[in-house]
């Protein structure tokens, strides 16, 4: 009997599309930051609070890594975050401590991001589709791998729908690991670079830092195109 070809990545990110988005919402809802309206009082409170998060962060290295760590999991971005860790070169003397700082924050969000999604809120989610009637796809490691490999690489995706999804989509927390650690160490040092250079106004740290970042990018859609989107003959 010929061995029967796995589903296309792009028909199982249509499969999971809906739990997944369910369970964002339902993580979000819990941690009070998804409000039913987005009045201008709750508008003008978030804008003081980024600014009281950029000058604490300026200052304060290990709140900024704290904040890294922890604020992506409630929903927060954390791209602000990281240009940011651009000033770490600075208070640590070295442009290569500034990245695995910077690294070593994104990988602590990523594994408890993981954890939380992969067993209590994966629990939430089947409770709430066994209620409709539907039930939570599993994937294939392999597929659970390819799709981490593209939601990792594909710039403007927030890192909380990464986390969340990855967590929820039954991947094992070694293959997560091994896709996860390697290309966000990649993102930290665009980010990185590309901050110090922003920070200090050295403009051939900025172009060298916007590199990394695009060649990251353009890395990733050649990774998405031939492992996530193409078509399965038979």
């Amino acid at each position: 009997m010929p061995k029967e070809c796995p589903a296309p990545i792009s028909q199982i990110i249509k499969k999971v599309h809906p739990p997944i988005t369910c369970g964002i919402l339902v993580c979000l809802f819990l941690t009070g930051l998804a409000p039913a309206e987005a009045t201008p009082e709750w508008r003008e409170k978030l804008s003081e609070f980024w600014a009281w998060m950029r000058v604490t962060s300026e200052e304060h290295s290990m709140f900024l890594l704290l904040a890294i760590a922890i604020l992506p999991g409630l929903g927060l971005p954390s791209s602000p975050f990281l240009v940011l860790c651009g000033a770490l070169t600075e208070k640590t003397g070295s442009t290569a401590w500034a990245c695995l700082l910077t690294a070593f924050a994104l990988w602590v969000n990523a594994l408890w991001m993981f954890l939380f999604a992969a067993y209590p809120g994966r629990r939430i989610i089947e409770g709430i589709l066994q209620r409709m009637s539907k039930k939570l796809p599993d994937l294939p490691q392999m597929q659970g791998v390819r799709l981490a490999i593209i939601l990792r690489v594909t710039p403007g995706v927030p890192l909380t729908v990464q986390n969340y999804l990855l967590g929820i989509s039954g991947i094992s927390l070694k293959n997560y690991l091994l896709v996860s650690i390697p290309v966000m160490g990649l993102w930290a040092v665009g980010f990185v670079v590309f901050g110090e250079g922003l920070l200090e106004g050295d403009s051939k740290m900025i172009i060298v830092g916007v590199g990394l970042l695009v060649g990251l990018s353009l890395t990733a859609r050649m990774i998405a195109k031939r492992h996530g989107f193409k078509k399965h003959n038979g």
